[in-house]
């Protein structure tokens, strides 16, 4: 580690470490947008993967996600134990259970540069080490992803690899994009051709 770099913890770069409210949830939009496993579940925040809570929102507001909360699933299967993602919206959504809300202090460290490094390799192989296991899943509890080791170098080197890394993810989000696109292309010219829709020249 650089010699400029200091070693924390999650714990200590942290202004709120919590579970999400355990409530029961529907599926029918009654109540208030809360976040699932499946919200974070292709690593980002999406808010097309949420449920609700039929409960009072202004008793629950303290649970309401602020632009740059980090979650980060602590209840799960062993291969997606630890995936994380990172709220980076104005939209109303509270934080349910089954994920852990990680708040930076971006006085201490650059949001988005916790949220890179909580995404490394080395992190979830971590988590898994010492994950508790049971029938149909494994967990971390609060004081385990408290402890999780963090480097930090100093703010303005946090905010330039997080720049570059962001540049990486956006090249990366636009190839799975683009490959999508011609995944259904050739989903469709299939089933054209197979249903006899369109017809293949054989007089060459």
């Amino acid at each position: 580690m650089p010699s400029d770099w200091t070693l924390s913890n999650v714990g200590e770069v942290t202004s709120r470490l919590r579970n999400g409210i355990a409530e029961k949830q529907n599926h029918d939009g009654v109540g208030i947008p809360v976040t699932r496993i499946e919200t974070i579940s292709d690593g980002f925040v999406d808010t097309e993967k949420i449920g609700w809570m039929d409960i009072d929102a202004e008793s629950h507001k303290q649970f309401l996600l602020q632009s740059g909360d980090i979650l980060f699933s602590h209840k799960n299967s062993l291969e997606h134990l630890g995936k994380t993602a990172q709220f980076q919206s104005e939209e109303t959504l509270s934080h349910g259970e089954n994920l852990l809300l990680l708040r930076p202090d971006d006085d201490i460290v650059y949001p988005r540069f916790a949220y890179f490094f909580l995404n490394t390799k080395a992190v979830r192989s971590i988590c898994r080490s010492f994950a508790k296991k049971s029938v149909s899943q494994v967990s971390l509890n609060q004081k385990e992803v408290s402890g999780l080791p963090m480097p930090l170098p100093p703010m303005e080197e946090q905010k330039k690899i997080a720049a570059i890394l962001d540049k990486a993810e956006e090249g990366i989000r636009k190839e799975l994009n683009h490959k999508q696109r011609l995944q259904e292309l050739k989903r469709g010219l299939m089933q054209d051709l197979l249903t006899d829709k369109v017809r293949v020249n054989t007089d060459d």
